[in-house]
């Protein structure tokens, strides 16, 4: 059975390298259909509709009417809209920058959406390892989300403040349905900057870790539970510790060991090495890891002899 041919929608208002991209991609096996104005591009989408007429579009920016930025917004706000590729010669990186927030906004309003709605589920829970479980699982969106947040709000789309990004976190976690038993939660962390990936390895493992101490840590109610993240030359202590129980908590035959996978894969994503110290008269977890990611190994190195 012979696959469908993949339509492209191309909006520019030069005809001349139109035709070119026509030509070009043609070649290539796609078909192309070309809209001289952002009005005429987003009336051919809204056309297509339901029918999915068009699989891409490329959007150029500087156009008479409406720009390719304006015409974003425009598509962005059409149900199933199609993905969009911005083409611009442009050095302004403010323009990209745009671009990018364009479409990366509905993904943060998702994960805003679904962290309430887990929430919601939180609050309305009668049994308290339901209530718990829902709020792991809030913590793990809002991680996610609150990276996206930051991203959005921020001219900058290749770093992350980790102090500021944590400080968020954990008032989303205060605000959860355990947030009565998290009273005592502080956060000391140094103005560090990473990549966004990175930052939500980082929040995942607070998350989980935080989650963990509100659990054992204090059989008969809340306690102290302390996050903090300080640099040490090229890398980076992150130590989540509470002054609870420690090796005395009993063990929840409940327990599936989901946190400690979770944490343990994050900290594999941040090559980090995971210890607990036990000088530490409660629980305290103490991850390392470079600042940047490792610099990956050359196939074929031979080892130093």
């Amino acid at each position: 059975m012979n696959q469908p041919t993949p339509t492209l929608l191309y909006i520019d208002d030069d005809d001349a390298l139109a035709r070119l991209v026509d030509r070009g991609l043609t070649r290539r096996g796609y078909r192309v259909v070309h809209a001289a104005s952002g009005e005429e591009g987003l009336e051919r989408i809204r056309r297509a509709g339901a029918e999915g007429g068009i699989d891409v579009v490329a959007l150029d920016q500087y156009m008479p009417g409406l720009d390719g930025l304006e015409t974003l917004e425009q598509i962005m706000a059409i149900p199933d809209a199609p993905p969009v590729v911005f083409v611009t010669a442009s050095q302004d990186s403010s323009i990209a920058v745009t671009a990018l927030k364009a479409g990366d906004h509905r993904v943060g309003n998702s994960l805003q959406i679904i962290a309430s709605l887990l929430h919601l589920q939180a609050s309305s829970a009668a049994q308290d390892e339901v209530k718990a479980a829902l709020t792991n699982a809030m913590g793990r969106v809002a991680a996610v989300a609150q990276v996206h947040r930051r991203l959005y709000t921020s001219q900058d789309l290749k770093s992350v403040v980790l102090n500021q990004y944590l400080d968020s976190l954990l008032e989303d976690l205060r605000r959860s349905a355990e947030g009565n038993r998290m009273s005592r939660l502080t956060l000391k962390a140094e103005p560090i900057e990473i990549d966004p990936d990175r930052a939500v390895a980082v929040g995942i493992i607070v998350n989980e870790l935080v989650m963990n101490a509100v659990k054992y840590a204090y059989p008969d109610g809340a306690g102290p539970i302390h996050v903090e993240l300080v640099s040490q030359g090229d890398d980076l202590l992150l130590s989540i510790s509470d002054d609870g129980v420690g090796d005395n908590v009993k063990a929840d035959p409940r327990s599936t060991g989901m946190g400690q996978r979770i944490v343990a894969a994050m900290a594999s994503k941040l090559d980090a090495s995971v210890e607990r110290d036990p000088a530490h008269s409660g629980t305290r977890v103490v991850l390392k890891f470079g600042r940047a990611p490792a610099a990956p190994v050359k196939a074929g190195t031979a080892a130093a002899s």
